[in-house]
């Protein structure tokens, strides 16, 4: 049987500074910490299983107070970590580091079913009869708030379970990193902070269009070809993005247009729900318009401390190209006018024994740390009930810095840290 997996790769030269206060549960330890971020370790201590039936089965089950209950779903442990927040902050968190293993299981017992006359014993099928892991990702974080107080919540879930193969895999390392900020209120609209629908039929706008990350520069010149308004001065100039505004720089800062302005703003690319590049389109828009009084602007902040400077920034660098379609895992899946599972573009196709090698130059990075995180992703597309399908190894510089095993068409995204 022929094994194919999926390769896309990416790189992030990282330097980190580091976590704050923080509720501490078992299995979890902070390994930094500073005001507007935590670097949290997760570690599986070993688990203990035991053995029972239920309706002439034999099922498996760990031996935790902390497990899912959900009804009919598999009985795995659960371990929660909580992080009390500042009010009005946003957040993002990212698994940085992983080790997982897989190995061959009984049936897991999955959770009864309340009933008039008690519990029921009842597997959910979809779960139990059909491929893929339960559940699908190793770990969620939510927000909760009470009054003015934020409690960031990360869940992990150590355990997924391929019913359909009889496998457990196992989560026994992670390293997270997650960071807070000030929330971006980008729904405010003029001095006195009223909520509006910004597009108004009568009101001058032009759109534009980006397809890159970064600056953009639009000329006084180039604006003025487009014969706006006199009401569209450097003081009202004003930029929306998916309904908000966004801070402009415009030089000089007053007066009316002319043909030598300078206006710049940033511009995110347009990336996809879980994947780097969007399904569909890589294009962003913007519009230009004006506003009644004084726009949002980027503030210019003088800096007398030179302990304010840092040294090093985080940068990514994507070397993943879309090269090939996948249409799906079996003939028939190219028909399908809806996506079926690992459907989409990849980078490069594997067959047994072969080798991919991409060749980068990263000056500039810092050194005597792990500033330097190895982001891939791998998919498998044959299905075998009884082997281990897949084993990558990963090298840098001739060096083996990971080595990893997974199963028949699961999904792998995995990160290493580089000296």
């Amino acid at each position: 049987m022929k094994k194919h997996l999926f390769f896309i790769f990416c790189l992030l030269a990282v330097f980190f500074i580091y976590p704050v206060y923080a509720k501490i549960q078992s299995h979890f330890s902070v390994l930094t910490k500073t005001e507007h971020s935590v670097v949290l370790e997760f570690n599986l201590a070993d688990l203990e299983w035991e053995n029972v039936s239920a309706n002439g089965l034999d099922y498996v089950t760990p031996k935790s107070e902390s497990v899912s209950r959900e009804p009919g779903t598999p009985q795995l442990t659960v371990f929660s970590y909580a992080i009390d927040l500042p009010p009005d902050v946003e957040f993002d968190a990212e698994m940085v580091d992983s080790v997982t293993i897989a190995r061959s299981t009984l049936p897991i017992l999955p959770a009864p079913t309340p009933t008039k006359e008690g519990y029921l014993i009842k597997p959910d099928e979809f779960i139990y009869e059909q491929p893929g892991t339960f559940p699908r990702h190793w770990y969620n974080v939510s927000m909760g708030q009470q009054g003015s107080k934020n409690t960031l919540l990360l869940t992990v879930y150590p355990l997924r379970y391929a019913a359909t193969e009889q496998r457990l895999y196992e989560l026994q390392y992670a390293r997270f990193e997650i960071n807070w900020r000030p929330r971006t209120k980008l729904n405010s609209y003029g001095p006195d902070k009223t909520p509006d629908y910004w597009y108004r039929p009568e009101r001058w706008a032009a759109k534009i269009y980006t397809h890159e990350q970064g600056i953009v520069h639009v000329s006084g010149h180039d604006l003025l070809q487009l014969n706006p308004p006199t009401s569209l001065n450097r003081q009202t100039l004003s930029i929306y993005y998916r309904g908000g505004q966004i801070p402009v720089w415009v030089e000089p800062d007053t007066g009316p247009l002319e043909g030598d302005d300078k206006i710049l703003f940033y511009a995110p690319r347009r990336s996809g729900k879980e994947s780097y590049f969007h399904e569909y389109n890589d294009t962003q828009v913007f519009w230009l318009t004006f506003e009644e009084y004084a726009a949002r602007r980027f503030e210019h902040v003088e800096c007398v401390d030179a302990d304010s400077f840092s040294s090093t920034s985080r940068h990514v660098v994507h070397f993943e190209t879309d090269r090939y379609y996948h249409s799906g895992d079996r003939d028939s899946d190219v028909y399908q006018t809806e996506l079926v599972p690992g459907e989409g573009w990849v980078w490069h196709l594997l067959n047994p024994t072969d080798e991919f090698s991409h060749v980068f130059d990263l000056p500039g990075y810092v050194t005597g740390q792990d500033s330097i995180l190895l982001t891939l992703r791998l998919r498998g597309t044959t299905f075998d009930v009884n082997d281990m399908d897949h084993h990558a190894q990963i090298s840098l510089n001739g060096n083996v810095v990971k080595d990893i095993y997974f199963n028949d068409r699961q999904e792998i995204v995995d990160s290493i840290y580089v000296n």
